[in-house]
C-alpha cells in the first residue's frame, strides 16, 4: 500500500531568515555543502518542523542504530504525520555519534524535548556491554542514548510498549494507515530527500513467504548485507518508524484473531 501519495517533496523552505543573516539555499551550490564547503543543513531549512514543538523518534538500536524523526500536524481535517529526518551510524560509531548528529542538526530547535520510543530490545541489558570496561558496563541502548542526547541539552521523554509487538500487529496497523479509506485514520508523510534510506527501506522491506496464513518480517539482510547498505536495503530504518507508529496509533490496529486472518485481503 505504500506508494508515490506518502512521499512528500516540498520538504525545504528556501529563503528565510536566521536571526543573524539571510539564508536562501537557492543561492548555494552542492559544493557548499560537502565536507570541504563549509555549510551544513539544518532543521531550519525544512518546511514542515516546528522549532517550537517536541520531536517524536522512533529508534532501533545494535550495532547498526537509526533514528527516524517526526511530527504531528494538521492538514484539513486530516491528522498528518510527517517523517522529517533520518539518522543512522554502525560500529564503531555508537550512541554517541548518532546523537551528536542529531543535536547538530536540531541546533536551532528551541522546545528541547523528543518523545522517544524504542524496541523492545532496547530495554535489556546487551550482552554487549555487560563486561565493558567503561561506563556502558550493565547498561541499556536505551540508557545510553538518553543519556547522550541529555548531556547535549534535550529533555528526553521515554514512550511506547515493552511488550513484544508481533509483525502481524504492525502489519495490519500500517495496511489501515497507508490505504487512507477511513476518517479517523491520520495520513503518514515521508520526506523525500531527508528521509531517503527510511524510504527505501521501507519499500524493500518483506515478509517472508506465507506460512498457514501467518505475517513474520525478513530480517535477513541485517545480518547479510554490509553495514553501509543496510540503512537503504534492509528493515533497521523501517522498524524504527514502525515503534513510533504504533506507538502513537496502535489503538486503531483492526482488532482480529491472527489465525483467521487472511492478509493478502488486507
Amino acid at each position: 500500500h505504500f506508494g508515490a501519495r506518502h512521499i512528500f517533496d516540498d520538504e525545504y523552505r528556501y529563503a528565510y531568515e536566521t536571526g543573524e543573516r539571510g539564508r536562501n539555499i537557492d543561492e548555494f551550490s552542492i559544493q557548499d555543502f560537502s565536507p570541504t564547503g563549509g555549510l551544513f543543513k539544518n532543521s531550519l531549512d525544512l518546511k514542515f518542523c516546528n522549532p517550537d514543538a517536541a520531536l517524536l523518534m522512533g529508534y532501533d538500536p545494535g550495532f547498526f542504530q537509526s533514528i527516524v524523526v517526526a511530527q504531528k500536524h494538521k492538514n484539513g481535517r486530516y491528522d498528518e504525520l510527517r517523517f522529517i529526518k533520518d539518522f543512522h551510524v554502525w560500529v564503531p560509531d555508537e550512541h554517541a555519534e548518532i546523537a551528536e548528529r542529531f543535536s547538530k542538526f536540531f541546533k536551532h530547535h528551541r522546545k528541547k524535548t523528543i518523545y522517544l520510543v524504542p524496541d523492545r530490545a532496547a530495554h535489556r541489558r546487551s550482552k554487549t556491554y555487560r563486561n565493558a570496561k567503561n561506563d556502558k558496563k550493565g547498561k541499556t541502548d536505551l540508557a545510553l542514548i538518553k543519556q547522550e542526547l541529555e548531556a547535549r541539552g534535550w529533555t528526553v521523554i521515554v514512550q511506547g510498549e515493552r511488550r513484544t509487538i508481533e509483525h502481524w500487529e504492525h502489519y495490519m496497523l500500517w495496511a489501515k494507515l497507508l490505504k487512507e479509506n477511513t476518517e479517523n485514520a491520520p495520513r503518514l508523510r515521508f520526506a523525500r530527500n531527508e528521509c531517503e534510506c527510511t524510504v527505501s527501506s521501507i519499500r524493500t522491506t518483506q515478509k517472508l513467504p506465507d506460512s498457514d496464513n501467518w505475517i513474520e518480517m525478513d530480517k535477513s539482510p541485517e545480518r547479510k548485507l554490509d553495514y553501509h547498505d543496510q540503512a537503504m536495503y534492509s528493515p533497521q530504518l523501517a522498524s524504527a518508524a514502525t515503534y513510533l507508529v504504533f506507538h502513537l496509533y496502535g489503538h486503531l490496529k483492526p482488532e482480529a484473531d491472527p489465525e483467521t486472518i487472511d492478509f493478502s485481503m488486507l
